[in-house]
């Protein structure tokens, strides 16, 4: 159980620091003119429409593990670090044949809605993935363990989302975190391969 919930605390600290989930309202809300406490709001929105598909996506292969308790031990184990394991390799192989994984966003006319409708739908439909094999795990050891991922998944995401956010607002240098996310896939990869090995050692 240390294993799974350790896991799903760095991979969500991991998600959070990726660019890609609030740089995009930090560079429209600059150019659009938003205040301070309406970026803030909108990157809770995003958050929570991130969070919920993922922890609905969660419960769905949390049940699937559920149904396969008397293999808990095989699961929890094995199963999800060869989960892990081969998004792991995924992301990697995703890094080294990419060539330009830097998007830039454009965005025209003061349209809140629009906009927010828009970065809320692409962030409902980009759930964290990598998370999911340790819904399959906490599945096996009861419905406690998978609400205490999603709760750790939600208050970690919004957090860190909000955080980065602010700091952001008040200065940060952007242009470290375009350079992060330009590694984006190789460090996601790196860490996916490296909480497969420690799930197969401590649980």
């Amino acid at each position: 159980m240390i294993g799974i919930l350790t896991g799903a605390v760095v991979l969500s600290v991991l998600h959070s620091l990726i660019p890609t989930h609030w740089l995009p309202i930090v560079l429209i809300g600059r150019s659009e003119r938003w205040s301070r406490g309406e970026i803030l709001g909108f990157t809770a929105i995003l958050a929570f429409s991130h969070t919920l598909s993922t922890i609905l996506i969660g419960i769905l292969i949390g049940f699937i593990g559920y149904s396969l308790s008397q293999y808990q031990e095989i699961f929890a184990k094995f199963v999800a670090s060869l989960i892990l394991l081969t998004l792991g390799v995924f992301y990697i192989i995703k890094h080294l044949r990419q060539k330009n994984p830097h998007v830039h966003i454009e965005v025209s006319g003061n349209k809140k809605f629009i906009t927010i409708l828009s970065l809320t739908t692409v962030m409902f439909f980009s759930p964290c993935i990598e998370i999911e094999a340790y819904y399959l795990a906490a599945g096996t050891k009861g419905w406690g363990a998978v609400f205490a991922i999603s709760v750790i998944y939600v208050f970690i995401t919004l957090t860190l989302m909000e955080i980065f956010v602010m700091l952001a607002l008040r200065g940060m240098d952007i242009k470290k975190f375009h350079t992060l996310e330009h590694k984006e896939n190789l460090i996601t990869g790196s860490v996916l391969m490296a909480l497969s090995l420690i799930n197969l050692l401590i649980q």
